[in-house]
C-alpha cells in the first residue's frame, strides 16, 4: 500500500495515482489536516502493529501494510475557521496535540518516504542549502542575508545594481480575505536601495543577478536525474520564469556528469529521494546553483518535454523498500564532495 499525504485537487497526485491504477498498485490518499474532523487515530506506542487509522469511507489502514509514503504538500493541521466557539488557547491546544499525534504516528511508520518530513524540514533552509552546495563545489551567485541597511547598500554597489531580492521562507502568503499572495524574484531598483532602512524590520535575502542563457529545472527521483532548459521570452520572465508561463519554451537538457553527481550527493546529504532543483547556465556555459525544493513542482514539464515524470515517481514509490528512518542532527552530518 502506498500512502499519499496531500491536500485535495493536487494535479501531481491525480497523474501519479492514474499511473498507479494502470499498474494495479494499491494506494490511499488523505490530508493529515483531516485528523481534527475525519480520521480516527488509534496508536499503541511501542506496539505499532496494533495501531490503525480509520476513515469516514470505512477504510482502515494498518502500519504494516504501508510500504511507501508520498509526502506531497499536505495542509497544516489547523482548527477549521468555522469553529468560532473556541478560545485562542483552545485552538492552539487542539492543533498542537493533533499535530503531535498524527505526525508522531506517521513518523513511526517503517516505510520508504518521498520525502520524510524531517528531511523536508532540514532541507528547506536556503542559507544551509547554499553552504552545503558550496562544500560540494557547486558554483553559487554571491549572496547576502541581512537586516543591516548599510550591508545592502554596499552589496548593491559591489554588484553595480545587478541584485535580486528573493524570499527565504515558503512563498505562500494570504491577505486578510484569504487571497494567495506571493513575491517573485525581482531586480532591485535604485529607489529601493535609497530606502534601505526598511530592511531592518527582519532578515532579507539578496543575490547577485546572473546574466543567464536559460534556467535549468532539475528533477531528481531516486537515482534518476531529469533536467529541462527553460527559455524565457519576455524581460520579466527572464528574471523569474514563474511570472509568465505563457512566454516560456522548454528543451530536454543533459547535465555534465559532474554536476549530476554533485546534485545527487546534495540529495543524499539531506536524506531526500525526490527534489526539484533550480540552476542557471550563463553565457560561458557555467552552471550556478540557486535552490533546492524537497516538494517542488514538476507536472508542467511533462507535456512539453515528453519526460514521463509521473510514471517515474510512481515506479519509485512502488519499488521503495521498507526502511526505518533514522533521525539525525543535521549539524553533525558533513557531506563528502
Amino acid at each position: 500500500m502506498i500512502l499519499i499525504l496531500s491536500r485535495d485537487g493536487d494535479s501531481h497526485v491525480r497523474h501519479v495515482v492514474a499511473e498507479l491504477d494502470r499498474l494495479g498498485h494499491p494506494w490511499y490518499r488523505f490530508d493529515p489536516f483531516d485528523v481534527l474532523t475525519k480520521v480516527q487515530v488509534t496508536v499503541f506506542p511501542g506496539e505499532l502493529q496494533r495501531s490503525c487509522l480509520r476513515f469516514l469511507d470505512g477504510t482502515i489502514l494498518y502500519p504494516d501494510e504501508i510500504t511507501s509514503v508520498w509526502n506531497r504538500r499536505p495542509s497544516p493541521i489547523e482548527v477549521p475557521k468555522e469553529r468560532t466557539d473556541l478560545l485562542a488557547l483552545e485552538k492552539t491546544f487542539i492543533e498542537r496535540e493533533g499535530k503531535a499525534g498524527m505526525w508522531g504516528m506517521l513518523r513511526a511508520l517503517p516505510a520508504f518516504w518521498v520525502n520524510h518530513p524531517d528531511a523536508v524540514s532540514a532541507s528547506s533552509y536556503k542559507i544551509r542549502q547554499l553552504e552545503v552546495a558550496s562544500s560540494l563545489q557547486l558554483s553559487l551567485p554571491h549572496s547576502l542575508v541581512t537586516n543591516v541597511p548599510e550591508r545592502l547598500r554596499s552589496f548593491y554597489k559591489e554588484h553595480q545594481g545587478r541584485v535580486v531580492y528573493k524570499l527565504m521562507g515558503y512563498p505562500a502568503y494570504e491577505d486578510s480575505a484569504g487571497i494567495p499572495l506571493s513575491t517573485h524574484t525581482s531586480l532591485i531598483p535604485l529607489e529601493i536601495v535609497d530606502q534601505a532602512e526598511r530592511v531592518s524590520t527582519t532578515t532579507h535575502f539578496f543575490q547577485e543577478y546572473i546574466d543567464k542563457q536559460y534556467d535549468v529545472r532539475v528533477v531528481i527521483m531516486g537515482e534518476r536525474v531529469f533536467a529541462t532548459e527553460i527559455h524565457a521570452h519576455s524581460e520579466e520572465a527572464h528574471v523569474d520564469f514563474r511570472v509568465d508561463y505563457s512566454r516560456l519554451t522548454y528543451r530536454v537538457h543533459q547535465l555534465p556528469a559532474e554536476i549530476e553527481q554533485q546534485l545527487l550527493t546534495l540529495n543524499a546529504f539531506y536524506g531526500l529521494h525526490f527534489s526539484a532543483i533550480d540552476l542557471v547556465r550563463d553565457s560561458e556555459g557555467r552552471y550556478y546553483f540557486l535552490e533546492l525544493n524537497p516538494s517542488g513542482q514538476f507536472a508542467w514539464l511533462e507535456e512539453p518535454t515528453g519526460i514521463p515524470l509521473h510514471a517515474h515517481l510512481a515506479q519509485l514509490l512502488i519499488q521503495g523498500k521498507k526502511e526505518q528512518y533514522i533521525a539525525y542532527e543535521s549539524a553533525n552530518i558533513h557531506p563528502v564532495p
